[in-house]
């Protein structure tokens, strides 16, 4: 658990939970606060997420068991290559095929990524699904890490400058773009993931399964 302090008033809790096989399969935001009369406290349950893995520990699922939407995640090797809606998880040659499908009808992420890298390259993201999907293109550095996501016709629609861990200090969007160092996910619920080193980072706090202590870094 990890516990942020915002003044004397509230704090927030982020409660984490992992199976036996030290993967995290819930993620619970908690808001403690006390009223304007400093009478009473309160506790309202701002995010539950819960996670779902395959035998190779790659997380397959995300689930919102407050709204009930859920996220699917496909794989090639250790490359992400789709996260989807799981309504939207049609992936049929009528659709695929479709002329007339549009970016926003299908809650679809693809990525493409260099031929014959060895690493995570990205190369372009396909939002939506069939050939009316929107592609982007990424601008990585010499590492692969993505710094700018652009249109064909070179208009910039995502940015980042990042901090130590693959948070971001700046960031411009205006579309969603969630790799961010090698083999890390940025989530929703504002922190990032490291598939492999098995560690989540939360503003200041890094959080490590291999290691039974809590981090705090200055970033």
């Amino acid at each position: 658990m990890i516990r942020e302090l915002r003044g004397k008033r509230q704090h927030t809790e982020h409660q984490f939970k992992w199976n036996g096989q030290h993967q995290l399969i819930e993620f619970k935001k908690i808001r403690h606060y006390w009223d304007e009369n400093d009478k009473d406290f309160h506790q309202t349950v701002e995010t539950v997420h819960c996670y779902e893995y395959d035998a190779f520990g790659r997380r397959i699922s995300k689930t919102n068991m407050q709204t009930g939407d859920k996220t699917l995640f496909f794989w090639q090797g250790e490359n992400l290559i789709t996260e989807c809606h799981a309504d939207d998880a049609d992936f049929s040659v009528e659709v695929i095929s479709n002329e007339h499908t549009k970016a926003q009808d299908y809650r679809c992420i693809s990525y493409i990524y260099e031929p014959g890298s060895t690493g995570f390259r990205p190369m372009a993201q396909l939002v939506g699904r069939g050939r009316g999907g929107q592609i982007y293109y990424y601008l990585n550095d010499q590492l692969g890490t993505p710094q700018e996501l652009i249109t064909a016709n070179g208009d910039i629609v995502w940015s980042g400058v990042y901090k130590s861990y693959g948070n971001l200090a700046i960031e411009y969007r205006t579309v969603p773009q969630n790799l961010r160092f090698q083999g890390q996910y940025f989530d929703e619920d504002k922190f990032v993931w490291n598939k492999f080193e098995q560690y989540f980072s939360i503003g200041p706090v890094r959080v490590s399964i291999r290691m039974i202590r809590i981090i705090r870094v200055t970033l």
